[in-house]
């Protein structure tokens, strides 16, 4: 586990590590999460990001931009301790 905080610090700690899931808040300063998931993949990086937000949004609008899924906040542990299982297994699947 590695925490960051902000956006650009999370792309060079994925450049130079590797994790199985990335949790990524999409209100980072620097350079936001929204920022960070489409530099991810234009780098054609397949790393399972989870965004979370306390913003209104849905996840057709967070889905196209990569991200795997999104946690609205303030969630439950237990949602986010179910979403990293979920996209962790199928990353080292």
């Amino acid at each position: 586990m590695f925490i960051v905080s902000d956006g650009e610090q999370a792309l060079q700690a994925v450049q130079e590590n590797h994790y199985d899931v990335m949790v990524l808040n999409l209100e980072l300063p620097v350079k936001s999460g929204w920022d960070v998931i489409r530099e991810l993949r234009k780098q054609r990086n397949l790393l399972p990001i989870i965004a979370t937000t306390a913003r209104v949004i849905s996840l057709k609008q967070v889905l196209p931009m990569g991200a795997n899924d999104c946690l609205m906040k303030p969630f439950e542990f237990s949602e986010l301790l179910s979403a990293i299982r979920q996209h962790a297994q199928i990353a080292t699947n």
